[in-house]
């Protein structure tokens, strides 16, 4: 079912773009290019409708990467490796945490003025070298932690992971994300470029 803007609570709205859209300009401006490996499952190929999580739709893409699992996940976790395959969401994305089961996450974008806002998460599982999956429960804005009120109801329980599958030559990652029908032209358009990026990475 799609969920109309206009029911959408405003603070999600504004989270959501501040996080994901205020630099999609930036984004927009680098490479294009990617790879044949890389797989996206469009909305009507993953049976959406059959997996909503508060009338969030969910994404999934692969890209097979010339590396080991063992390679993939490290480079894909690494704070500083972690800015350059994400800076296709937002120059400024980075995370405050780790990513062992149970820990708190921050998934942020800090601005021109130094001010940080983004998602709130939680690690739910967590295999090294296999697979990591963690929830979103709230947002950070505004020097604050916001975790109650209805607004929030509409994020808790979506979720996003990561599966590193080693096959021939090297590994396959999937990457399954819940995310707003608002935000998913936005994402079917940067996560290919993001992840070519860490394939990039991997394989120098």
């Amino acid at each position: 079912m799609q969920l109309k803007k206009k029911n959408l609570p405003s603070l999600l709205i504004i989270s959501l773009a501040l996080f994901f859209l205020q630099y999609c300009g930036p984004a927009n401006n680098q490479s294009e290019n990617t790879e044949e490996s890389l797989h996206v499952i469009s909305s009507s190929e993953s049976k959406v409708a059959s997996s909503t999580v508060n009338s969030m739709e969910k994404l999934q893409f692969k890209i097979v990467i010339n590396a080991a699992p063992a390679v993939v996940y490290e480079v894909m976790t690494d704070p500083k490796h972690f800015q350059q395959w994400t800076s296709f969401f937002s120059p400024g994305s980075h995370f405050e945490g780790t990513w062992q089961k149970g820990s708190k996450m921050y998934f942020l974008s800090t601005d021109d003025n130094g001010d940080k806002s983004g998602m709130i998460s939680r690690v739910t599982d967590h295999i090294p070298d296999q697979f990591i999956r963690f929830e979103h429960y709230g947002f950070f804005q505004n020097g604050k932690e916001i975790t109650e009120g209805v607004d929030i109801e509409t994020l808790k329980g979506a979720s996003e992971s990561y599966t590193f599958t080693a096959v021939d030559g090297g590994t396959e990652l999937k990457v399954e994300s819940d995310t707003y029908p608002e935000l998913k032209a936005f994402f079917l358009e940067t996560w290919p470029k993001a992840l070519k990026m860490l394939k990039d990475i991997c394989e120098d």
